[in-house]
């Protein structure tokens, strides 16, 4: 049945169920490989189970939650929700987190990534390796790329060359 299908029909259905375009040449080869009894387009949603690559995301669509939630952070959402219900709706709304018209709510910090996370720079105090492969580390730097990268790296880790922490640190 997919032999009857020429490129540009399938790019057609493809489109219309939002297959990404570099997916429509898997699409063909699959639905002809499997010779499957119904119409692509029929078969094609199916598909999303078990081949969700293929697929362009649906696009989220904010939930009131979403844009309310604005509100409570930003000065620019508040503009927007006065403009679009009026301000005593946005004072209602504050009011029921004891806020004003023009006050932000401070937002959650983002995640920040693991500190102890080991080094590959042998004067950082989160070293990967033992002490005395931290110092063969450091003799091999300052042989091998000189001592202005040995320095270099020192103060990127918070150190004088010697291992010494910086001043003022």
């Amino acid at each position: 049945m997919s032999s009857i299908l020429d490129d540009e029909d399938v790019t057609f259905i493809c489109n219309g169920h939002r297959v990404h375009p570099s997916a429509i040449a898997d699409v063909k080869a699959r639905y002809g490989y499997e010779q499957v009894d119904e119409p692509l387009s029929v078969w094609l949603p199916k598909q999303r189970e078990t081949s969700p690559h293929w697929f362009i995301p649906e696009p989220k669509e904010p939930s009131d939650e979403d844009e309310d939630a604005a509100v409570f952070t930003s000065a620019d959402a508040q503009a927007a929700y006065i403009r679009e219900h009026g301000r005593d709706a946005l004072a209602a709304k504050l009011a029921e987190r004891g806020m004003k018209i023009g006050q932000v709510a401070k937002r959650e910090p983002k995640p920040v990534a693991d500190a102890a996370k080991p080094s590959t720079n042998p004067w950082s105090d989160t070293w990967r390796g033992t002490p005395e492969q931290r110092q063969a580390a450091q003799l091999r730097v300052i042989t091998t790329g000189g001592a202005k990268l040995a320095s270099q790296l020192a103060k990127a880790g918070g150190k004088t060359i010697t291992g010494q922490p910086l001043r003022g640190k």
